[in-house]
C-alpha cells in the first residue's frame, strides 16, 4: 500500500469552504419546520418525564409542540378517576389506569410500587422539576395536548377526567400535526 502525502488547504480556501458549509447549514435550518409532535403511549413516569422535558424544552426554543396521548399515556393527562355511569370493564380500566401523576409507576423497574416514590425523591433532592411542574411549564409555553378519542373510549376515560387544557381528537388530528413537523417522536 502506498501512502500519498496530502498538502494542507490554503487558509483562504479553508475559510471559504467553512463559510459555504455554514451558509448551507443555516439555509437547511431555515427551511426546517420548528414544530415537534410527541406521541405518548406509555404510562410510566420515566417515559412521560422524557416527553414533558422534550415538550417544555422545545417550547422554550420557540418550537410549536403538539403532544398526543393514547392508551396508557392518557394517565399523564388525567387528573382524577370517575367511576359513576361506567360499565364494569371501564371501571376496571379506570382502576388500572390510575389517576393523577403521583400514581404513575416509575418504569418497568417499579420495585413493587416504590420505584416512582424513590425516583421522585431523587429528582427533588437534585432540584429537578417534577412531572406536574414540567407539564405546567409546557402548558404555559403553549404546548398543545390532545387525548386520543379512540383510546379514551377503549380505556373508559371521560372528558371530565382530563386536565382542563387537554383537547380530544382522533388519529387525523395527530397525523395532520405530524405531517407539518420537523420531528415526530413516539414515547
Amino acid at each position: 500500500m502506498t501512502t500519498v502525502a496530502v498538502e494542507p488547504l490554503p487558509a483562504n480556501l479553508h475559510a471559504a469552504i467553512a463559510d459555504t458549509v455554514r451558509l448551507e447549514v443555516d439555509r437547511a435550518l431555515a427551511r426546517r419546520s420548528r414544530r415537534l409532535a410527541l406521541f405518548v403511549t406509555s404510562g410510566e413516569l420515566d417515559k412521560i418525564m422524557v416527553a414533558a422535558v422534550l415538550a417544555a424544552g422545545a417550547a422554550a426554543m420557540d418550537f410549536e409542540v403538539d403532544m398526543f396521548f393514547a392508551f396508557w399515556g392518557l394517565s399523564a393527562v388525567r387528573t382524577r378517576s370517575v367511576f359513576e355511569g361506567k360499565q364494569p370493564v371501564d371501571k376496571l380500566l379506570t382502576l388500572m389506569l390510575g389517576s393523577g401523576l403521583e400514581g404513575l409507576p416509575a418504569s418497568r423497574f417499579n420495585f413493587m410500587g416504590f420505584g416512582a416514590r424513590f425516583l421522585q425523591n431523587v429528582m427533588k433532592d437534585k432540584s429537578v422539576a417534577s412531572l406536574e411542574e414540567l407539564l405546567a411549564i409546557a402548558e404555559e409555553a403553549g404546548v398543545r395536548m390532545t387525548a386520543c378519542q379512540m383510546s379514551m373510549d377503549v380505556m373508559g376515560v371521560t372528558r371530565q377526567e382530563l386536565r382542563p387544557t387537554v383537547t380530544v381528537g382522533g388519529v387525523a388530528t395527530f397525523l395532520a400535526s405530524a405531517a407539518q413537523c420537523g420531528a415526530t417522536l413516539t414515547i
